[in-house]
């Protein structure tokens, strides 16, 4: 079980100054002997930009940030790894030895319950050296990474046979006799479900949590969740220098003045696509997406100092749409609503496209 001791809100600031919605779990080893309090006493109370959500010993896991907070641990800046992940510690590495092997066999159940409770898979966790290129988790690395990212995986197989949740294969659920499969992992349901048009996944109550173009099910499908999408630009006279990060409508991004150079997105899940025209030479850039590469760098659409008077945006998946508008001399454009084809929308693409540049933008995804 998690042992919450949580840093005070007054050392935010230092250790964990944005607010974050996580996308994965990375793991490190604290390269010293020291227990996990320890290890979370220290951090929380020296003064240093320097941080992780949870450490773990042989005996007990302690979480010392939030995970809606952000933690300095990935060594990329103001990268993915520091703003999007939940950072985790192994203690007891320096000698090894019973006592690590003892924390990573917790380590492996408390990542696979943070697995669980995001409904994420085993390709959301990743480690240290993939950000910044330092070899940690180093004695993890050493024993063999996949050998730790089995133990994780056998800790959701467990877990989702304790529960005795079951996700079946059909063409509807009131289709028995169609079922292709009963699966513990609901990835697995989804692998089968592809290789089968017109089948649905059901989970124990019948209710459809994926559709390969299966009947309508007899049990109300789901909700769907609500998938966030951050934006930001650059404009005019800034060069590289990026806006802050503005999710969904809570704002726009641009200042409204100058014109947008530079345009970056990403979504909580999903991909985004994204290309724009710049004024001065006519024709469109080469797509972009959300892709964030070891080195900690978005990709992004346009040059710097160079304004742009047309942005195209589209998002892959099913049921889902992006919907984007511009700003061009002082008034909102209507919006566009693109899913995976820039054409499903007004043009296909928001601005005027007459040499007028785009001074502010707005996006969100929204279901269909």
């Amino acid at each position: 079980m998690l042992i919450q001791r949580l840093i005070s809100s007054d050392k935010y600031g230092i250790k964990c100054p944005y607010v974050m919605d996580p996308i994965g779990i990375c793991i490190h080893n604290t390269a010293n002997d020291a227990s996990a309090a320890n290890e979370i006493a220290y951090m929380q109370r020296n003064n240093n930009e320097v941080s992780f959500h949870i450490a773990i010993d042989d005996k007990e896991a302690i979480q010392g940030i939030p995970f809606n907070r952000n933690a300095w641990a990935a060594g990329d800046g103001n990268g993915q790894g520091n703003r999007r992940y939940i950072h985790v510690e192994i203690c007891y590495s320096k000698s090894g030895g019973p006592k690590f092997e003892a924390a990573e066999k917790i380590a492996a159940q408390e990542v696979a319950a943070l697995l669980k409770q995001y409904g994420w898979g085993i390709d959301r966790v990743t480690k240290h050296q993939d950000f910044s290129g330092k070899y940690c988790p180093h004695r993890t690395l050493d024993m063999g990474w996949q050998r730790f990212l089995n133990m994780i995986q056998a800790e959701l197989n467990g877990a989702s046979q304790e529960n005795g949740e079951l996700y079946r294969v059909r063409k509807s659920w009131g289709d028995a006799a169609s079922q292709k499969g009963a699966y513990s992992i609901k990835e697995n349901a989804i692998a089968e479900c592809k290789n089968h048009s017109g089948y649905n996944v059901y989970d124990s109550n019948g209710n459809c949590v994926y559709s390969n173009g299966g009947s309508q099910p007899s049990q109300p499908t789901p909700t769907k969740e609500k998938i966030d999408l951050f934006s930001r630009v650059a404009v005019k006279g800034r060069g590289s220098k990026y806006y802050d990060w503005v999710k969904n409508l809570t704002d726009y991004t641009g200042d409204m003045k100058n014109p947008c150079c530079l345009f970056m997105a990403y979504p909580t899940k999903g991909e985004v696509r994204f290309r724009v025209s710049p004024i001065s030479e006519g024709r469109y850039y080469s797509e972009v997406q959300n892709y964030y590469s070891s080195k900690g760098i978005y990709d992004e659409a346009g040059l710097p100092n160079v304004p742009f008077d047309k942005i195209q945006m589209r998002f892959d998946l099913p049921g889902y749409k992006i919907r984007y508008r511009a700003m061009c001399n002082g008034c909102w454009l209507d919006w566009v609503e693109n899913g995976n084809s820039y054409m499903e929308g007004h043009n296909g693409y928001a601005g005027l496209g007459d040499g007028t540049p785009i001074t502010a933008i707005e996006c969100e995804i929204v279901t269909r």
